[in-house]
Parts: structure tokens; C-alpha cells; sequence
């Protein structure tokens, strides 16, 4: 038996909720910097989700309390 659970949750707010159901993911991006001789600032595109056992979730006070699961390929 796995550790990490098959599904990988995403959690939002209702309107956003409605938006993604309508149009899909909106990609966000990510302000990272990368330091090692000089500074270096760069953006990554992503969506974010959570692969925690569903008992153990408390991303919904934060993101907010509606959200979508997706199997992991291969599962």
C-alpha cells in the first residue's frame, strides 16, 4: 500500500471553482530567486496541489473550501 494517497486534490474558492469548471486551470506563476554567485529572480508557471490523505487536509481554511481531485496516472 502507498504512503501518498492515488488523488491529488486542488483547493479554491467557489467562484474559482466555477471559473476552472468553465475554463480550466489558470496557470499562476511563482517568484522564486536563485542565488549562488549573483541573484538571479525567475518565474515558474504552475497550478499547485496536494497529495494529503483527505483526514489530514487543512488547505481548505486557507484556499478556500471547494476542491477538485485527480487520479495520479498510473495508480
Amino acid at each position: 500500500m502507498s504512503r501518498s494517497p492515488s488523488t491529488v486534490f486542488h483547493f479554491t474558492k467557489k467562484e474559482a471553482l466555477l471559473g476552472i469548471l468553465k475554463e480550466n486551470f489558470k496557470i499562476q506563476y511563482c517568484f522564486e530567486r536563485w542565488t549562488t554567485h549573483q541573484s538571479e529572480d525567475f518565474a515558474i508557471p504552475m497550478v499547485s496541489f496536494c497529495d494529503i490523505k483527505l483526514s489530514e487536509i487543512d488547505h481548505m481554511f486557507k484556499y478556500g473550501n471547494y476542491g477538485i481531485g485527480l487520479v495520479k496516472s498510473g495508480q
